[in-house]
């Protein structure tokens, strides 16, 4: 009998496919550090386990990767700065541009403490295309604006 984790559903065997999977591998050099046939590693792809536990790798992955890129702004403002102060036009331009395009795709989240409070404790149940309805929950709302030292 295969050993299937608590957790995610999957057996050791299945958790490592996804791990590969998740890190890079492609299909085929995955079926074979695991010895198993393709046709098995994509029957075991498609399972909802299989996908959710898949989905938070990448997104462990991804999260590194940002915190890991956010050790670097420093040194990238820097470069940046050298770049703009260049003798060499085309750097500058170059520099320049980057850094009208990279303005232009920041996005601004909510600036207002309290309506980011009211929209977390409001949820929206969607029964079908033509009916949904909201509900607040106005303790939750409370306790959050108490810990949050604010109030409306």
């Amino acid at each position: 009998m295969e050993n299937f984790s608590i957790t995610t559903g999957l057996t050791p065997q299945q958790e490592k496919a996804a791990i590969f999977l998740a890190s890079g591998k492609t299909m085929t050099e995955t079926a074979k550090e695991l010895k198993v046939e393709r046709s098995t590693l994509y029957q075991w792809s498609i399972k909802s386990g299989f996908k959710a536990y898949f989905n938070s790798l990448v997104a462990d992955i991804r999260e590194n990767t940002k915190t890991a890129l956010y050790g670097l702004i420093e040194d990238a403002y820097k470069t940046l700065r050298e770049s703009l102060n260049s003798k060499n036009e085309s750097v500058k331009l170059k520099a320049a541009l980057s850094i009208i395009d990279r303005i232009k795709d920041v996005e601004i989240g909510n600036t207002d403490p309290v309506k980011m409070i009211r929209e977390q404790c409001t949820h929206t149940f969607d029964f079908d295309v033509d009916f949904s309805r909201s509900a607040f929950d106005e303790d939750r709302f409370e306790k959050l604006m108490q810990e949050n030292h604010l109030t409306e």
